[in-house]
């Protein structure tokens, strides 16, 4: 938590986000204390960093208390209400259970991308009657093995018949918006359950969303990238998922560390136009003598190739043919020689930068000034 203090006096994110599992067990007590932490520690309701709009959070299935779920099976929703109370007791109605929750981000020129967090976890808790004899029956062979003192059937009783989903309608509002975004607008989708099923199996009958594959499927149809953040698994990979049909589209999921191992920092680059062209994900990760330290960059493109590439991106593809490597200063001279005048320079590094983030060259020694850069285009 120091790390991120000092991260953010320094150069403030756009949005902090908070994947879920605040607690265990549904313990509200410690969740009460967990929120109140963050509050206290990051000025939240200060705003001492971000505007209530920069900053989300989505329950997690840790945080929910089962005995609170409606043994009718009609009200999904008010096992979530303690949690939405403890949030607004810190001045911070921001939690998002009932509804997708969208707020924007904006740049000099517009809305740069839409954040909607959206919750995962209306099933947990909930025995659905739609699994029927299955559930029945697995439901009354684990309570029998856990009166019996089995402690590996209590847990599993615990949350192993949790069907955690998205909410129909809701998976729908965040489709549509996300139909009606801009094109320039990136989409970022922040909830607690991961779309891929997770790399180490659990024992658990559904500790995967219920319906991520109607949800992968979905938002991977968008024709665009869309940004999926999430956290549940305890491990954080960073997955690409393309779809080619029915509809075409790609969504990065980055998953959230546990807090106690460190935390992420996902940047976006928006280049001409206004454009999301490349993601960079830095891990910031606690060590063994204390010290929270940034590892290597890790970087994604989201422009592509397909994309119409600009007279003066033609121009520099032309006098670097393939593979060359040239020094800044070299493509700067040929490129003068080859329109007749100096290219600005502001221009000129902008545009490498974007070819690079679309995959048509290298720069080594990136994030030293220009005159430090080589540039290298690989024949195909």
């Amino acid at each position: 938590m120091q790390a991120i203090e000092r991260l953010c006096e320094t150069k403030t994110p756009d949005a902090a986000v908070f994947c879920g599992d605040l607690t265990t067990r549904g313990q509200l007590p410690t969740y009460v204390q967990c929120v109140s932490y963050l509050n206290r520690t990051l000025g939240l309701a200060e705003g001492r960093f971000w505007t209530m709009d920069g900053i989300h959070a989505v329950p997690g299935n840790h945080d929910v208390d089962r005995k609170l779920a409606d043994p009718a099976g009609e009200d999904f929703l008010q096992k979530f209400a303690p949690l939405e109370e403890t949030w607004r007791a810190e001045d911070l109605d921001i939690l998002a259970c009932a509804a997708v929750r969208p707020t924007q981000v904006e740049g000099s020129e517009g809305v740069l991308a839409t954040v909607y967090s959206i919750n995962s976890c209306i099933g947990c808790g909930e025995k659905r009657a739609r699994q029927g004899e299955f559930t029945d029956a697995k439901a009354a062979e684990l309570e029998a093995r856990s009166e019996d003192g089995d402690s590996a059937a209590t847990d599993l009783l615990w949350e192993g018949l949790d069907t955690p989903l998205f909410a129909e309608d809701q998976l729908g509002d965040l489709n549509d918006s996300i139909n009606e975004l801009g094109r320039k607008q990136l989409p970022v989708v922040v909830t607690h359950h991961n779309l891929l099923p997770q790399a180490v199996p659990r024992a658990d009958i559904y500790t995967e969303l219920f319906n991520g594959g109607a949800a992968r499927v979905r938002l991977s149809a968008h024709d665009r990238w869309v940004l999926y953040l999430h956290g549940h698994i305890h491990d954080d990979p960073i997955e690409v998922i393309e779809q080619r049909y029915p509809g075409a589209g790609k969504v990065l999921a980055i998953s959230a560390p546990l807090l106690e191992d460190g935390f992420n920092v996902i940047s976006i680059e928006f280049g001409y136009a206004d454009r999301p062209m490349g993601a960079s994900v830095v891990h910031y990760r606690y060590e063994k003598g204390g010290d929270v330290r940034p590892r290597a960059q890790l970087r994604i493109g989201l422009a592509s190739k397909a994309d119409e590439p600009t007279q003066l991106l033609g121009d520099i593809l032309s006098v670097l043919g393939t593979g060359t490597n040239l020094r800044f200063r070299d493509v700067e001279a040929k490129l003068t020689e080859h329109r007749g005048s100096q290219p600005d320079r502001t221009e000129l590094c902008n545009a490498l930068w974007e070819a690079e983030w679309a995959g048509y060259l290298a720069i080594s020694e990136r994030d030293d000034e220009p005159k430090q850069w080589t540039i290298s285009r690989e024949a195909l």
